[in-house]
C-alpha cells in the first residue's frame, strides 16, 4: 500500500537563503566580527610572552637567550602586530567597561548608580593599577 505524499511541502521553511558575505552589509555583524577578532591580538600577545619567559632562562651553555627575545622584538612586523594589539586591547576595554553597568544591578541605599560612575570607576581603576605595575617595573619602589 502506498502512502500519498504530496512533491511539495506547504510548511514554510524556518531557513532563509543567506549570501556567504551577508555579515558585510550590516554594520551590527561588522562590529561583532570586530570584537571578536580581538580575541586572535590577545593570543599574540600571550604567545610573545610565553616566548618572552621562555628565553629568560639561560641554557645549560650559559648563554642567556633573552637577547634572542629582544631581537625578536625589534622586528618591524613584530613591532606592527604590537601596536594591532594595543589598539585592541583598547577598543576591547572601552565595549567591556561600557558594557559592565548594562549588566550588573548595583545598587547604593536602595538606588542604582549611575552607568557614568561605575564606568569612570573602573577606568580609574584600571589606571591606578597600571601605574603602579609600571612603577614596579621600572624600579620606583626600592
Amino acid at each position: 500500500m502506498k502512502i500519498n505524499q504530496p512533491d511539495k511541502s506547504y510548511r514554510k521553511s524556518n531557513l532563509t537563503d543567506m549570501p556567504n558575505n551577508c555579515w558585510l552589509r550590516s554594520r551590527y555583524y561588522l562590529c561583532y566580527i570586530a570584537r571578536a577578532s580581538t580575541s586572535f591580538f590577545m593570543l599574540w600577545i600571550s604567545i610573545v610572552l610565553m616566548y618572552g619567559v621562555i628565553c629568560a632562562h639561560t641554557n645549560e651553555m650559559g648563554r642567556d637567550e633573552f637577547y634572542r627575545f629582544i631581537f625578536f622584538l625589534q622586528h618591524p612586523v613584530v613591532i606592527a602586530l604590537n601596536v594591532l594589539a594595543l589598539i585592541a586591547a583598547l577598543r576591547h576595554s572601552i565595549i567591556w567597561f561600557n558594557l559592565v553597568p548594562k549588566a550588573t544591578n548595583t545598587l547604593v541605599s536602595g538606588k542604582k548608580l549611575p552607568a557614568l560612575l561605575i564606568t569612570s570607576g573602573l577606568w580609574l581603576l584600571t589606571i591606578v593599577v597600571s601605574t603602579a605595575l609600571l612603577l614596579l617595573v621600572f624600579g620606583y619602589f626600592k
